[in-house]
């Protein structure tokens, strides 16, 4: 599991995963020719699922602007999955251009239809106050509602709420209940969570930031909060800061998030490097004030220009998936090396990621073990479990060249297309051209090589000609479910 951290939640809220629905894979060509009779009849069933066929590539070629419109016709029809699918399209940019505004009233309109995913996606945005006003309340009923219907991530996000108290008395006991049904179901970060749960209570390290939902355990001194007080009454940028935290956290005050949100703001207007850096992961999740992901990304920019290593974590994280930014996978790295230059954890887990997978750089697994390793010392949960993958044997896919010896129970997960010439064989878009005198790999070990990197189980060759220097394959990769 290839993980990039960027969130700065303790809890795992899946706010920003939109699913699309999924009917049973691997149609029959008899079958497909059958829905699409249908959809052009205007079933709104068949309709979904002809867009469930182009997003995912089943049967037909991968098209999510066909699938988008196909989504919308079943959505006009009142289907409630392709109501969701619709809505899934503008909260995640599927075949037309990210529109959370859009999004949300279609995922209302899904669940008012019975859709049970679109319960758990609106009860998610209600907690987090993603595109809408933040109301726990209002979060926590759509989320017991889809959790009560088994969908696994709304039974991971009720465990959240009881393990946290969001929205209900904090009840370790439900949470425990509540991850185990959804790793039951099948949702992986929830056994994460119990591992988690069941943990000894770590202090925070790092007193001089914010950390989003994450409390401290420890409370200061009744002396020092005087002494803190005393100094952010004179205009002192970093007390102002500390006081800020306080009441984010609430350590020694009654939390107040708009009043933590505030003192922020006036330490960042005393050139504070963590106050600066803290008003923005405010913007960037909605505590204290309106989610504003834009004013975010300046403020955090402002911060890593004062010199804030957590900053430069962030807007790394930032560009490399392009949240807030137009993905820059360079300037990314670079972010990300800086911080992780100066032991920020969650930046050396994502310099592995870098080296590992050649985003922003070129694939290097030594430097990838190396900085998954300085992560996993800092305490980085998820580089010991980075550190097991990369350890681990790699899958030897095998290669078919008809359909029909795909063996029963694979799915297709991506594909790729290879076009050789002498003067250009690099594999990848981004990725140096072999340098003179290296050995040119053969296009079918260039494919096995892409195959290796999606973990793929088998691999079949679409089309092939050509030679070593001058040929083109094309290539689907499944995985066994």
């Amino acid at each position: 599991m290839k993980k990039l951290l960027l969130g700065f939640f303790a809890g795992i809220l899946l706010v920003l995963c939109g699913n699309i629905v999924f009917a049973e894979d691997g149609i029959t060509p008899e079958k497909l020719a059958e829905v699409k009779r249908e959809a052009d009849a205007g079933d709104r069933e068949a309709l979904n699922e002809l867009g469930q066929r182009y997003y995912y590539g089943d049967g037909v070629e991968k098209d999510e602007k066909k699938a988008f419109e196909f989504f919308r016709k079943s959505a006009e029809k009142g289907c409630p999955d392709g109501i969701h699918n619709y809505a899934t399209c503008y909260l995640e940019g599927i075949g037309t251009e990210k529109n959370i505004s859009k999004a949300i009233p279609l995922f209302k309109k899904a669940s008012a239809a019975g859709s049970v995913l679109a319960d758990s996606q609106l009860g998610a945005c209600y907690l987090f106050g993603y595109g809408v006003e933040k109301d726990v309340v209002k979060g926590l009923e759509l989320t017991k509602r889809a959790a009560g219907k088994g969908d696994a991530r709304a039974e991971l996000n009720l465990g959240t709420c009881y393990r946290d108290g969001i929205g209900v008395g904090k009840d370790l006991q439900l949470a425990e209940k509540w991850y185990r049904k959804a790793a039951k179901d099948g949702e992986k970060d929830a056994e994460e969570a119990l591992k988690e749960l069941k943990a000894p209570a770590k202090k925070t390290e790092d007193s001089t930031h914010a950390k989003g939902a994450q409390e401290d355990d420890g409370e200061p001194p009744q002396g020092n909060m005087a002494e803190i007080k005393r100094k952010a009454d004179a205009g002192d940028g970093q007390a102002l800061n500390e006081l800020g935290l306080c009441y984010c956290n609430g350590n020694g005050v009654k939390k107040d998030e708009k009043k933590a949100f505030e003192l922020f703001l006036k330490s960042a207007e005393k050139g504070c490097s963590s106050g600066i850096y803290n008003s923005a992961v405010c913007w960037f999740n909605g505590t204290g004030t309106e989610k504003n992901i834009s004013r975010a990304i300046l403020q955090f920019k402002k911060a890593s220009a004062a010199g804030s290593v957590s900053a430069d974590s962030m807007l790394g994280a930032c560009y490399l998936v392009g949240d807030g930014v137009e993905k820059d996978v360079f300037k990314g790295f670079e972010y990300t090396r800086k911080a992780a230059e100066k032991g920020d954890a969650r930046a050396e887990h994502n310099l592995g990621y870098c080296y590992r997978d050649g985003v922003g750089t070129d694939k290097n697994l030594t430097l990838a073990e190396e900085w998954y390793r300085k992560a996993a010392k800092d305490g980085h949960k998820e580089a010991e479990e980075a550190l097991e993958e990369l350890k681990a044997p790699a899958k030897e896919p095998k290669i078919y060249t008809d359909a029909r010896d795909i063996p029963a129970g694979c799915r297709k997960t991506g594909s790729t297309e290879i076009n050789r010439t002498q003067k250009n064989f690099s594999f990848s878009i981004g990725k140096k051209s072999a340098e003179p005198g290296e050995k040119k790999m053969t296009l079918r070990e260039e494919v096995l090589q892409e195959a290796r990197k999606e973990k793929a189980d088998a691999v079949l060759i679409l089309k092939e000609k050509g030679n070593a220097d001058n040929g083109y394959i094309a290539a689907e990769f499944y995985q066994k479910k």
